[in-house]
């Protein structure tokens, strides 16, 4: 039961803040300071978006880069080396 009211209590918050907001937006983009600012703060979110696609992107090719590679590597090499011989000390 407490965990229902403070949901309800949260989004209560939720919507006060969000009403708020928008007549804070409303009534600032009606100067012409506060559409500057509001387009600013507009690009930087978008710029903050094209960021994480970015990095996600890059990601992807990164993991797909390293998945060929051992492909070609075994293809190229024919049989696989042990790594027991890798780590044997030289005489």
């Amino acid at each position: 039961m407490v965990k229902k009211r403070e949901l309800t209590l949260q989004g209560s918050i939720f919507l006060i803040m969000c009403v708020a907001g928008l007549l804070l937006l409303a009534e600032g983009v009606g100067f012409r300071l506060g559409r500057v600012v509001f387009a600013i703060a507009m690009s930087a979110v978008c710029l903050a978006a094209e960021g994480y696609a970015l990095v996600k992107v890059l990601g992807w090719v990164w993991k797909v880069s390293g998945s060929l590679s051992a492909k070609l590597g075994s293809a190229l090499q024919g049989e696989k080396v042990s790594s027991a011989l890798l780590t044997e000390p030289k005489n």
